[in-house]
């Protein structure tokens, strides 16, 4: 899965190189683990493809054609305070004074 923002490649949450390797995203550290303050989450494309690789990824990318999202189901209105405390129920709730 893969973030796309603008236009624009985001970080890609996991890959499986070639090898059967599986890559997700903020599970390691680039460039080890043993690098401290300095290492940063691997992603996998700003990591492990060149910029050449990345530019042909994101032309490819743009290239796709991407389905429609589905259409959404119209939500109910939420219900009224009325009709969550109808009017003889508040009469159990009040305390004479």
């Amino acid at each position: 899965m893969l973030w796309w923002r603008d236009g624009a490649l985001g970080p890609l949450h996991s890959a499986i190189d070639p090898d059967g390797l599986q890559w997700i995203y903020g599970c390691a550290r680039w460039p080890d683990w043993l690098a401290g303050p300095e290492s940063v989450p691997l992603d996998p494309i700003a990591h492990l493809l060149n910029d050449r690789q990345q530019r042909q990824l994101h032309a490819e990318l743009l290239e796709v054609p991407c389905w429609p999202a589905p259409p959404q189901a119209p939500q109910p209105e939420p219900p009224t305070m009325a009709k969550i405390f109808p009017a003889d129920d508040l009469s159990l709730i009040l305390i004479p004074s």
